[in-house]
């Protein structure tokens, strides 16, 4: 099985989209036709949206037009929010035509350089809360930690003008390839999978630097993630390369290995210092954005249906956080769930992200009227169904009057 480009995500300013880049954008999508490399999906994403003025809501209206008469799948728009201007930014953002425009994608920051700006999150939370009623549409708004630069929404942000950053279908080729040497140990498993990557991964890249040699865009690098397709190829899930691996070595009279199962995070743990290695020590391949593991609930066929049968749990998710490199993602919730739980849910990530120095996102999706154990019924290519489980109240302190907008965690709390 060979990698494919499953996107290609160009970075452009808003205020400074210009035609000749979006040509030769177009350009280099038919050079890659030519390879046989042609990504399942191309977008664009802006750099971060911060205040509130007309002009400025003029300038992302014509960015959106102007994306979209190029036919870009998606539009990535994020929102820095991690400063005391965080309302006026909000209102930015809803001047946005999200709710009728499905190719747009929000992205709500609020950290910036280890400061969380608590007094937003309560803010986020009531945006995804609203959506409730269409919980398709919090599909398209997530929170990350940090300005990224990946192809992967809705979790991006543009810092380099004019350049692109390309995501690939990573998991049917290394499933396959550990299906076929389920022999080897661990080790030597390890420096196979590490291997036969970077012969596929340098291939790749060569065809990519040729498009930026031919068209003049720079070329921003490759995120490693491991990232599920959910139609139509079922076997492109996560799940499947984990438990493959985890039934390495199990005799045949003892219990199939499952997802969540103990050993998980070790093998969680295991797949990502192998993209890690390649991503940051090698120095064969250039690699941007997350570089670990994506554990998409509802996008991801086989890790829905372990979560219906509750194998795993939010809570379990957050571990996994601590060593991949997405986050909580996809996650469907209770229609009655509260703007506290989703806050401390927020705060979870964007803490864990900022302690550990990685970036990570958060995508939830309440759905009206379901209540515990209810089962989702949403209908789209992208996703599947499962059941929702209920949160308990978070905690509450950012409602304090005294509290300040920022909070960063220091050695010396008296700095």
């Amino acid at each position: 099985m060979k990698i494919k480009l499953r996107t290609i995500t160009l970075q452009s300013f808003q205020g400074n989209l210009d035609e000749n880049i979006l040509r030769q954008f177009k350009k280099g999508l038919s050079l890659l036709e030519e390879r046989d490399l042609s990504p399942r999906t191309y977008r664009i994403v802006s750099d971060s949206v911060q205040g509130s003025s007309p002009e400025l809501s003029q300038s992302l209206a014509e960015y959106i037009n102007q994306a979209q008469a190029y036919g870009f799948w998606g539009i990535g728009l994020p929102f820095d929010v991690s400063d005391k201007n965080y309302l006026e930014t909000l209102e930015t953002l809803a001047k946005v035509p999200f709710d009728t425009d499905e190719n747009i994608f929000i992205n709500l920051i609020p950290a910036n350089n280890g400061h969380i700006n608590l007094k937003a999150i309560p803010e986020i939370s009531s945006l995804i809360l609203k959506n409730s009623d269409a919980p398709i549409n919090n599909f398209r708004l997530g929170v990350s930690s940090q300005k990224l630069v990946t192809p992967f929404f809705p979790f991006s942000c543009a810092q380099r003008h004019g350049e692109f950053v390309v995501g690939l279908e990573l998991v049917g080729f290394l499933t396959e390839l550990v299906r076929n040497n389920n022999r080897l140990d661990l080790n030597q498993l390890r420096k196979k999978i590490i291997t036969s990557l970077l012969t596929e991964l340098t291939q790749i890249q060569d065809s990519l630097e040729l498009i930026e040699q031919e068209t003049g865009l720079k070329y921003g690098g490759l995120d490693l993630s491991l990232a599920p397709y959910p139609y139509p190829l079922e076997d492109q899930s996560v799940v499947t390369l984990i438990e493959e691996i985890g039934k390495i070595g199990r005799s045949r009279g003892e219990v199939v290995y499952e997802f969540g199962a103990s050993g998980t995070h070790f093998i969680n743990s295991y797949l990502t210092d192998i993209l890690r290695f390649i991503a940051k020590e090698d120095d064969t391949i250039k690699a941007t954005g997350f570089n670990g593991m994506m554990y998409s609930v509802l996008e991801d066929t086989y890790l829905s249906k372990r979560y219906m049968d509750d194998t795993f749990d939010i809570n379990f998710l957050k571990l996994l956080a601590t060593t991949c490199g997405c986050g909580v993602d996809m996650v469907p919730l209770c229609g009655d769930v509260t703007n506290s739980s989703v806050s401390g849910t927020i705060l979870d990530v964007i803490s864990t992200a900022i302690l550990l120095k990685k970036p990570l996102g958060v995508r939830l999706l309440p759905v009206e009227n379901l209540r515990h154990e209810d089962v989702t019924k949403f209908k789209h290519v992208f996703f599947a169904n499962t059941k929702v489980k209920e949160m308990k109240e978070g905690a509450t302190f950012e409602y304090l009057p005294n509290q300040q907008d920022s909070f960063s965690f220091k050695r010396n709390p008296y700095v």
